[in-house]
């Protein structure tokens, strides 16, 4: 479970906390389905996307993704 913290069209931002003993490591290109709930919607967004971006610090890991196709309706629910 992680927190989003930038979303466009194109990709979002995800923030996961960890561990700090934990060695993790995502390769770019890594194919991922994220899932998350906009809570003025009432709803799960589904979108498939891969890792471009990834870096981690002792108390986080921060993944940039990049959505297979446009994420319209979850990137509108989050403007109003």
């Amino acid at each position: 479970m992680g927190l989003l913290r930038d979303i466009s069209r194109d990709g979002c931002r995800i923030l996961l906390a960890r561990d700090g003993e934990t060695q993790v490591e995502v390769e770019q290109g890594t194919r991922v389905a994220l899932s998350f709930w906009i809570p003025p919607q009432e709803r799960v967004f589904e979108v498939p996307g891969d890792v471009r971006r990834f870096a981690a610090d002792g108390r986080n890991l921060q993944l940039g993704i990049a959505f297979e196709v446009p994420a319209e309706e979850a990137y509108d629910a989050v403007r109003i």
